[in-house]
């Protein structure tokens, strides 16, 4: 005969595991229901059909990709969160001014080592100072943060992008 595990023995679960249903209420807070069947919320179900859940984590709608036929495209930070720079030819573009907490991520992905710019607005700056990015070379990319709607912040430049 099999002992039942002790609180000790089960202290990452919510109920012990031979029940077929657990809930979850921490203070005022809704309560979390979950079964086999379904996840619910204060009595609300939550989830979707798989291709509703597909749909939610795709990313690519966040996405351009800035070729040679987008040069001086304006890139609006609310509409976009990535941006791909793959040009065989020089190209230049500005972001619009951010709203606080925008995130941006910028790779270039053109096997050159063409300049590829990207600008800030005359109101914007990339950590304070800088107003231009540049990218010279493949796999280069920046990790921005609107710190406010006049100031990107840079969290992580891998390669060497230019600040200027």
């Amino acid at each position: 005969m099999s002992s039942k595990p002790t609180n000790k023995d089960a202290r990452y679960l919510i109920s012990p595991y031979w029940q077929t249903s657990y809930d979850l209420t921490v203070g005022q807070a809704p309560t979390l229901n979950i079964t086999a069947g379904s996840l619910q919320l204060g009595g609300v179900a939550i989830g979707g059909t798989a291709a509703e859940l597909n749909k939610a984590a795709d990313n690519s709608a966040n996405t351009i990709t800035l070729s040679t036929a987008s040069t001086g495209t304006a890139v609006d930070s609310a509409t976009y969160r990535k941006i791909i720079l793959n040009s065989t030819k020089t190209t230049t573009h500005t972001l619009a001014l951010p709203t606080k907490g925008d995130e941006l991520e910028i790779f270039k992905l053109a096997s050159s080592t063409l300049v590829h710019t990207i600008s800030a607005t005359t109101l914007a700056t990339f950590d304070g100072s800088n107003s231009t990015l540049t990218f010279n070379a493949t796999g280069e990319a920046i990790s921005l943060v609107a710190a406010s709607t006049a100031r990107w912040v840079v969290m992580q430049n891998t390669g060497s992008v230019g600040l200027a």
